[in-house]
């Protein structure tokens, strides 16, 4: 019984992974849109809470222990530029380990590295034709109505593909 409800409760959307927060935070209203059209399961904002990967052991050394943890069970960031950790390679992982469907990418316009990155991501993701929408946009930004229709329509595409 209470499985059926919980199963009649969901709503027809995909499931995307949002990657986007290189120079800055996306603003909340963009976030809140793209929430309304779609399922954000897995995302980039505030990277630094989550950047350890695993629990740090309490044995040895603490500071080496840190150190190890950074260093080697740490997630990706466009920001760090270790070639141990494919970025593009970790978005498909997170793509999937999420089960997420597709992908929303943006930078903060003007933000050279961010959409420098956008290209590593689209052709990796091309390569394995996982679905992506791509967009820009800014910190003052205030009317989001146009990127939405745009997002509204990528989800519509995938869905009946």
């Amino acid at each position: 019984m209470i499985r059926e409800r919980a199963d009649s409760n969901q709503e027809d959307r995909v499931r995307v992974v949002f990657e986007g927060g290189f120079c800055e935070q996306p603003p909340l209203d963009l976030i809140r849109m793209v929430g309304r059209s779609c399922y954000v399961v897995d995302d980039d904002f505030l990277i630094g809470l989550r950047w350890i990967l695993e629990d740090v052991p309490s044995t040895g050394d603490p500071l080496q222990q840190l150190a190890e943890a950074y260093l080697e069970k740490s997630s990706y960031s466009p920001v760090q530029h270790d070639l141990r950790k494919p970025k593009e390679k970790m978005l498909k992982e997170r793509i999937s380990s999420s089960k997420a469907d597709a992908a929303i990418i943006t930078a903060a316009k003007m933000c050279e590295p961010g959409l420098e990155e956008q290209v590593c991501y689209t052709r990796s993701l091309d390569e394995d034709d996982i679905g992506y929408f791509v967009s820009e946009f800014e910190e003052n930004m205030t009317s989001f109505d146009h990127l939405g229709l745009q997002i509204e329509t990528f989800m519509e595409n995938l869905m009946y593909q």
